[in-house]
């Protein structure tokens, strides 16, 4: 189905349950009154492909379409990471062998099988290749099924099956996750006899928790902590705070919350975030 207008493309994509993260592209192309909802999505698809990659991993099925039997094993290229099967015999050799390729920042990279075939006593040779692009294939966490043609001097020698998991990440993702910097907090509540509060922060993000140091009899606190979350891009990526007053001995005194949605947040800049009970922010 290609949609004809901006309501029946939002609809299409809403009904038929894409992940998450792809709920930026909806806000984007409500917000971005098109008149042409088809060429729109192609620019924010385009915009999208310098993407993060994580977790590819890949089953190698089968290699089959030998000549002849052959004592064979298949080579997995992507980036600098090499894998390879088990040898097997046969003009048709099942492996069922899956393989973690773990690549950041692709843009356009090829994974590259090549089969090697061997005679008892000698050396590994070369049989025959194949390439695909991963950038080619769908940017959801899904399995794709694919057979890639081996050739050798540009002549067919047969083909190795794949079942390639492409797990990626949205670009406010990176591969070595999520960062958030608590720095200060300015104008808390005191919830101490003192005049002070002894204060703190918790961080959630999707499943994750993450706590400041405490900071003590201060209402301007200064952290400069750095905390690190590895999420999965297709949970929900709103990050909760929730400041507290540290009592030893009793529960800790509320001081307030706040929630970002860290798909919304721009990237390496200081923000502030007002919490939204008694307190005039926490800064991170």
């Amino acid at each position: 189905m290609v949609a004809t207008d901006r309501t029946s493309c939002v609809n299409y994509l809403q009904q038929n349950g894409l992940p998450k993260f792809i709920d930026r592209m909806i806000r984007d192309l409500v917000q971005s009154q098109s008149d042409s909802p088809v060429d729109f999505m192609a620019d924010w698809m385009d915009k999208m492909r310098p993407i993060n990659i994580h977790n590819i991993t890949v089953e190698v099925v089968s290699a089959q379409g030998f000549v002849r039997p052959l004592n064979c094993r298949v080579m997995l290229q992507l980036g600098n990471v090499t894998k390879a099967t088990s040898t097997l015999k046969g003009t048709d050799a099942q492996f069922g062998e899956t393989f973690a390729l773990g690549v950041s920042s692709i843009n356009s990279a090829m994974l590259t099988v090549t089969v090697q075939s061997k005679e008892k006593g000698s050396a590994w040779e070369f049989y025959g290749s194949g390439t695909i692009s991963i950038k080619a294939l769908p940017i959801v966490c899904t399995a794709v099924a694919v057979d890639v043609p081996l050739t050798d001097d540009n002549e067919p020698v047969g083909a190795v099956s794949l079942v390639i998991d492409n797990c990626v990440q949205p670009r406010w993702i990176t591969d070595t996750g999520v960062k958030v910097s608590v720095l200060r907090g300015a104008n808390l509540p005191a919830e101490d006899d003192t005049g002070f509060s002894d204060p703190y922060v918790e961080l959630h993000l999707a499943d994750q928790m993450r706590v400041t140091s405490v900071k003590v009899q201060t209402l301007n606190p200064t952290w400069n902590e750095d905390f690190v979350f590895m999420p999965n891009p297709l949970q929900d990526l709103t990050l909760h705070l929730f400041a507290w007053d540290q009592d030893p001995g009793e529960d800790p005194d509320f001081l307030g919350t706040a929630s970002l949605d860290i798909t919304q947040a721009p990237v390496e800049q200081e923000l502030v975030v007002p919490l939204s009970r008694k307190s005039k922010g926490v800064e991170g």
